[in-house]
């Protein structure tokens, strides 16, 4: 069973929450031709990301989770 996650807000400016029932181990940002921007450690059931140093445009979160990976599609807008 894929976790329920919830990201906002989405576009985002300068920073972005995610929610999630399960544990979070990491969440990596990728830009939309998989190349890998960063990594951040989570381990708790919500984050907040700082994405103020993104350029606009559409990203990729890989979520890994306790049951596995999740990717979600967000973009990043001034």
């Amino acid at each position: 069973v894929e976790a329920e996650i919830s990201l906002y807000p989405n576009p985002a400016t300068t920073r972005m929450a995610i929610n999630s029932d399960e544990m979070i181990r990491s969440i990596s940002i990728l830009d939309i031709k998989g190349q890998m921007i960063r990594t951040q450690n989570v381990d708790a059931s919500q984050a907040v990301l700082d994405v103020q140093d993104l350029a606009n445009g559409m990203y990729l979160l890989s979520i890994v989770t306790d049951n596995g990976r999740i990717v979600k599609k967000v973009a990043v807008t001034r």
